[in-house]
């Protein structure tokens, strides 16, 4: 048989992706983009060695749920979305001038502290006006007369809202961001949450003020679980701004401990001395005297004399024999013990001192 000189056209391998079922894509459409909206919890976090752990399942994946409800992290969304497209657009022009990507694409691309910040400075802005309209200037009331109470319900809508996104902050970046994300945790400064948990505990000051028509004086001292001897809130509201208030104050105390620098102490040096001949006892001690005090001077040798050990007592000074036959060490000098061994314990004794 003559062979035709045209070949067969290769055919593309199926994309497993459009060959899943329409519910299906759909659904992971929609998980992909929950995903880059909130943070799920990592595999690590809810599996627990062999088996998965049920509570751990069921508070990181709630929290992650409760994430896609604030507008922070549709905002958040938006911006990665953005980045996203102009990736995409400016890569075919390096591969052109350069030959090769020179973009890194990442899954979530990062969103900086200060686009946080100004959102929730605008939100506190926003709640501090509310505040100011619905309880000092009557602005509610002016709504009702003019048939436009739908108003005040949207807002106490909005209000609800705010406080669940600001509350959820508070507990998600303060405890669990770090058990959730593990590896994937990345700041750009350790401080960063802490300057922003005052703000958030502003925010959530005023919101309640509004939907408990309370003073925001009395709201913090709520939160502080300081009663006011004028009015005695109801069951929830002290509940609710006690549980706030003392969860507030362990995570301020926590998130201190956290970020605080360690002190560097400068530790007191310790000289050792190996041997007590002549040597040691008339001109290296005398000379180390000089630097040092007796507490901070150590002497090992395999042999001490009777007159050197009286010598190095009324100096003060920490002495051993530590191979002598007498002593303990020489015993198991090749098997648990060491010279090594006896001379850390020797240098412990002096820093107890």
């Amino acid at each position: 048989m003559k062979q035709s000189g045209r070949s067969e056209p290769e055919l593309d391998p199926p994309n497993p992706v459009q060959q899943q079922s329409l519910p299906r894509r759909l659904s992971r459409f929609f998980w992909e983009m929950f995903c880059k909206a909130s943070t799920p919890p990592v595999y690590e976090a809810y599996w627990w060695g062999p088996r998965r752990s049920y509570m751990a399942s069921l508070v990181y994946f709630l929290i992650f749920g409760l994430r896609l409800l604030p507008f922070l992290q549709w905002i958040k969304f938006r911006k990665r979305w953005g980045v996203h497209w102009r990736q995409l657009k400016i890569e075919p022009r390096t591969r052109v001038l350069m030959g090769h990507s020179t973009i890194e694409h990442k899954p979530r691309p990062d969103i900086h502290a200060a686009d946080s910040e100004v959102y929730f400075l605008s939100v506190l802005a926003v709640a501090v006006a509310a505040f100011l309209c619905t309880s000092r200037f009557g602005f509610a009331t002016w709504l009702a007369q003019h048939h436009l109470a739908w108003l005040v319900w949207a807002g106490r809508i909005a209000a609800v809202l705010l406080l669940i996104e600001s509350i959820q902050w508070t507990f998600y970046y303060s405890v669990f961001r770090s058990l959730m994300e593990r590896g994937r945790l990345n700041l750009y400064d350790e401080a960063e949450y802490f300057l922003m948990l005052p703000l958030s505990l502003g925010i959530q000051v005023f919101l309640l003020a509004i939907l408990w028509h309370l003073d925001p004086v009395h709201v913090g001292l709520m939160l502080l679980n300081v009663g006011d001897p004028g009015r005695v809130p109801p069951p929830f509201e002290a509940l609710s701004a006690a549980f706030l208030g003392q969860c507030y104050i362990v995570m301020i105390l926590a998130t201190l401990v956290r970020i605080l620098p360690e002190l560097h102490v400068r530790k007191r040096p310790i000289v050792s001395v190996i041997g007590c001949g002549d040597v040691v006892l008339e001109r290296i001690i005398p000379a180390l005297k000089q630097v040092y005090s007796p507490g901070q001077i150590a002497v090992a040798a395999d042999n001490i004399s009777h007159e050197a050990e009286e010598r190095l007592k009324q100096l003060e000074i920490a002495r051993s024999n530590c191979f002598s036959a007498q002593s303990p060490v020489n015993e198991n000098l090749y098997g648990k013990s060491s010279p090594d061994f006896e001379l850390g314990k020797i240098t412990e004794k002096i820093v107890a001192r």
